[in-house]
């Protein structure tokens, strides 16, 4: 696994985590997410896609506040939508 943080926009560095064992790309989204956050994101796994079989998983932290629902319609138009809560199921795909 590379674990990376990158700058996209806002002033924070996020967590980019490529597993490529598992070639997949999954990148964390928490309810405070601005919309430069879920844009760099999108940008990101728009990329990605290009790559043959690689998987996106933006992994919404549902332990809090809500994601807004614009947030989370943008981010399945490029990949996964995965749910912290629910974290067994795709966690064993990532880290097999």
């Amino acid at each position: 696994m590379i674990a990376a943080l990158a700058d996209q926009g806002d002033g924070v560095r996020h967590p980019n985590l490529f597993v490529l064992a598992a070639q997949a790309l999954v990148e964390p989204i928490g309810a405070e997410a601005p919309w430069t956050r879920a844009t760099a994101v999108y940008a990101l796994f728009g990329d990605v896609m290009k790559v043959d079989g690689f998987s996106r998983y933006a992994v919404i932290d549902d332990r809090g506040d809500h994601v807004k629902d614009e947030i989370q319609n943008l981010l399945q138009q490029v990949g996964s939508l995965v749910y912290w809560s629910d974290r067994e199921p795709w966690m064993e795909r990532v880290a097999r």
